[in-house]
């Protein structure tokens, strides 16, 4: 956690300038949920739904929600997928992000060489990268608790 030493609260820039990076490609999760009937009734169901929505506006919701000083925050979408569906859901989700005052990009690569590692290694050549002092990279279906980059950037101090 973030001691009185460590960041001057009051200051948001004594804190470090942190870039937060989430690629994604096509991510799905199909989820089959069985219902256990009761005894008395007949014959057995499932329903079957996609949570493809579910798996990136919670990443990117999570990710924008971190505690630490808007100015200081960088969340970089890096979207490697081919579905043009996806895409416009994920745009439409980072744009509801920047309206709410989330400093966040969208990044889509036309060229999809190296997976996951050829997406980050793109997303790094960005301009503004030199600005940021580290870098969080979260996999698209992880959500950071709040705090976890209070949490963790004092122990590189």
């Amino acid at each position: 956690m973030i001691d009185d030493d460590a960041y001057d609260v009051e200051d948001p820039s004594s804190f470090p300038m942190v870039l937060v990076q989430i690629p994604m490609c096509n991510e799905r999760e199909d989820f089959t949920f069985f219902f256990l009937w009761l005894p008395w009734q007949r014959g057995s169901g499932n329903l079957e739904f996609d949570l493809d929505r579910v798996v990136y506006s919670q990443s990117i919701g999570a990710a924008c929600q971190l505690d630490w000083p808007k100015d200081r925050i960088l969340v970089q979408v890096l979207d490697d997928s081919d579905d043009a569906n996806l895409q416009m859901l994920i745009k439409d989700e980072v744009s509801s992000w920047k309206e709410k005052g989330v400093n966040i990009v969208y990044r889509h690569r036309l060229i999809r060489t190296g997976y996951k590692a050829g997406n980050l290694k793109s997303a790094m050549s960005c301009d503004y990268v030199k600005d940021y002092e580290f870098v969080a990279i979260f996999d698209a279906d992880f959500q950071p608790n709040p705090d976890y980059l209070k949490l963790t950037i004092p122990h590189f101090k």
